[in-house]
């Protein structure tokens, strides 16, 4: 089961509970995969058609508990077409009019209507977190944490991608919309604003196995930091030291340490020596001992000499 089949499969398992939660959750499903059409009696008929066994058992529980609605109420077809395979829900007569109006459902495709829901079906946090739910169930898509974060919801019109944005950074998170060759879509990409995504739905059990791989992820990718960091120090030691036991063969091969201070040659041959050791481990190699600085001082002496021989050759 893919991580997306997960989460969808969590919060089918809750029912929306608060004044109007159950109608926000059907809207934010009626809005990604309902329509609302009219018999030649002038009554609706309302069609539901989803890929996602979740959501239609979610659709149904939703039907029965907010308006009474039986399951044989509505006519359930599977569909299996070359590009599109699911079921389809119709619901007609006295029931489908009792959810139009409750729901004040428009004529046509409902993700293609803008105004929809109205603000009264969404008008607090709790609502609000329904209609995520519902709309989720519908037409939304995660990421495996493993591999990337990534969250994403479908939409059926420009207008109600923004709607659904909007609502996300409500809640202080960082939503964009997409709009790419007519389709377009709500999506997060953040780990931390995944995670409290998937709060907002309810799927805890997703979200603490999420936080689990985004604490290895996290651990992983502090070591390989520390790793790349002493890599990256050990070569440009080992470039440093090669520069610098250069710059000593240079001067002994023009008798450039002839009238050096003591101190310099005795750094000199040490580095010859010890071509791989590290300021610290040529510092104590000397006699008096002498700290990093001093070591490095005294070699940086040695390259300006080395570089001023240099000049002065015209090499």
């Amino acid at each position: 089961m893919s991580f997306s089949q997960q989460v969808k499969t969590e919060i089918a398992e809750q029912v929306s509970g608060g004044k109007g939660g159950r109608a926000a959750e059907l809207a934010g499903l009626l809005c990604m995969c309902g329509t609302v059409k009219f018999s030649e009696e002038n009554t609706p008929v309302i069609v539901v058609f989803t890929e996602n066994e979740p959501a239609a058992g979610k659709y149904f529980t939703l039907l029965k508990k907010e308006f009474r609605i039986d399951d044989e109420s509505a006519v359930r077809e599977r569909v299996t077409a070359s590009r599109r395979r699911g079921l389809r829900v119709t619901l007609a007569g006295p029931e489908a009019e009792a959810v139009r109006r409750g729901l004040l459902l428009p004529e046509g495709d409902i993700s293609l209507c803008g105004s929809y829901p109205p603000p009264q079906l969404v008008a607090s946090p709790q609502q609000q977190k329904a209609f995520l739910r519902g709309a989720f169930l519908a037409a939304g898509t995660v990421s495996a944490p493993e591999s990337s974060y990534h969250l994403e919801i479908a939409c059926g019109s420009p207008e109600l991608a923004e709607r659904i944005c909007g609502i996300l950074r409500g809640f202080s998170l960082g939503a964009r919309v997409s709009h790419r060759a007519g389709k377009h879509a709500v999506y997060v990409k953040d780990g931390e604003d995944v995670s409290a995504v998937l709060s907002l739905l309810g799927a805890h059990r997703a979200l603490l196995e999420m936080e689990n791989v985004r604490v290895i992820k996290e651990i992983r990718g502090d070591i390989n930091r520390r790793v790349n960091f002493e890599a990256a120090n050990i070569r440009k030691a080992a470039d440093t030291g090669a520069q610098q036991c250069e710059d000593v063969r240079y001067l002994l091969r023009h008798g450039g340490l002839a009238g050096l201070p003591d101190s310099l040659r005795e750094i000199a041959r040490l580095r010859l020596e010890m071509p791989d050791a590290t300021l610290a481990e040529l510092g104590e190699a000397l006699s008096p001992p002498v700290g990093k600085s001093g070591v490095n001082h005294r070699l940086r002496k040695l390259t300006a000499i080395s570089q001023r021989l240099r000049e002065t050759r015209g090499e």
